[in-house]
């Protein structure tokens, strides 16, 4: 049974369709408010800390960000300009800075050739050329980039060299082309994919431009997800076939939506004057991001009309959210407390997840915390007696609060 199979029948059970699936898209009814709390061990199965090994050649400022391999933990570091490779237990491999006179500026998982593309430049922006490394920083070739390229690799979704999709920045309003995204080979736009809900939206294109951009979605097995900004329509694409399946829609109540009358306006000047002005709350969902769907279930991120973390109250904004289709039950990890099977140590951190979300391979989901926090709560619980493992015992007696992060591993519940 297909994943769209499944929803489309809970769906018909939760809320009573009366039209054919195979003439509405299904919809899901979320209240993000309900959302559930809990302790760690009530929704996850098992956790590993991993730190990243702390040595002079390693040690860098912060994780602007991670890649996940098969065999390697890749970073990206602003600060120190560096692409810095870890082994999957912690151990420092290699740091690339430079090739010649340029310097990196970001790195890419070809997920298909499993290797790392790396975009090296100049000051200026005057040079570029990418090079192709093995997911342990071994440096296979390098080649020339021309001006256009640069900026594929910095936006795109990367399958291999010769194959990537580039979310569109819809800049310009084409009632008959506009996609969300195209499939570029060898730099020639072969498919374009998700278009526009209608055939003169213009008032949906305006608004969309005016929200900040989603992050880059991140590719399994083959796929990755894309939710249509403002409306919340869920696709899954196959970066192997080019195929956009439309699964289902996520509607969440009107006071966390924008208002519906926006999008009927047809009047070209009116939408104009309205986009310039605070037509969405703090509170109101404009995307989702870091969507992953499978038989079972959906994760994704809202990215919301207010940015911080913390919300009017003081307390932390829920934004990672875990939906169960079986039981319709919706789970908000900010929620989601350290317990003994944490070692009360924290899982995640509420400023980065708030705008990262979190990575997902192999069935595991990942983030990290910095060593500030990780000492912090080590101080703060010794009371509970927690019983640490081997590596957290070491990482406890030899680092300290300026060490490298901590890669966090966790594996849902099913």
């Amino acid at each position: 049974m297909t994943l769209y199979t499944r929803v489309a029948i809970l769906c018909f059970f939760l809320l009573s369709f009366t039209k054919s699936f195979s003439q509405q898209l299904p919809k899901l009814k979320i209240n993000l408010d309900q959302a559930y709390g809990g302790a760690f061990s009530d929704y996850l199965d098992s956790i590993e800390y991993i730190p990243l090994e702390t040595t002079e050649g390693s040690l860098f400022g912060d994780i602007s960000e991670l890649i996940i391999t098969d065999s390697s933990f890749v970073v990206t570091d602003i600060d120190t300009r560096s692409i810095l490779f870890f082994s999957l237990s912690g151990k420092f491999i290699k740091r690339i800075s430079k090739r010649g006179t340029l310097l990196v500026t970001v790195a890419v998982h070809d997920v298909h050739k499993n290797k790392i593309a790396i975009v090296f430049q100049n000051a200026s922006r005057t040079k570029k050329e990418i090079g192709i490394f093995s997911l342990l920083g071994d440096f296979i070739k390098t080649s020339t980039l021309k001006d256009n390229e640069a900026d594929f690799y910095r936006n795109s979704i990367i399958i291999d060299e010769n194959n990537y999709w580039l979310k569109n920045p819809l800049l310009e309003f084409d009632p008959v082309s506009n996609f969300h995204f195209l499939q570029y080979r060898n730099n020639v736009k072969v498919k374009s994919v998700i278009p526009m809900d209608s055939l003169n939206r213009y008032s949906l294109h305006r608004l969309i431009k005016r929200i900040s951009p989603q992050n880059r979605p991140m590719v399994y097995s083959n796929n990755f997800y894309f939710s249509t900004p403002l409306e919340h329509k869920v696709y899954k694409v196959s970066t192997l076939t080019g195929e956009a399946e439309p699964l289902f829609q996520l509607v969440f109540p009107a006071s966390l939506g924008i208002n519906n009358k926006l999008l009927a306006i047809s009047e070209k000047k009116q939408i104009d004057s309205i986009v310039n002005t605070k037509w969405f709350t703090e509170t109101t969902v404009l995307s989702l991001e870091n969507i992953f769907c499978d038989d079972n279930k959906i994760m994704f991120k809202t990215r919301t009309g207010s940015f911080g973390f913390y919300g009017p109250d003081g307390k932390v904004v829920a934004r990672n959210f875990l939906y169960k289709f079986q039981d319709g039950r919706l789970i908000a990890f900010e929620r989601v407390r350290p317990d003994s099977s944490t070692y009360f140590l924290p899982f995640s951190d509420a400023s980065l997840i708030s705008f990262e979300g979190f990575h997902y391979s192999k069935e595991c989901m990942y983030t990290y915390i910095s060593s500030l926090q990780m000492f912090s709560a080590y101080q703060a619980t010794k009371e509970k007696n927690p019983q640490y493992p081997p590596v957290l015992q070491s990482y406890f007696k030899t680092q300290n609060r300026k060490s490298n992060p901590v890669i966090v591993r966790m594996k849902l519940k099913e």
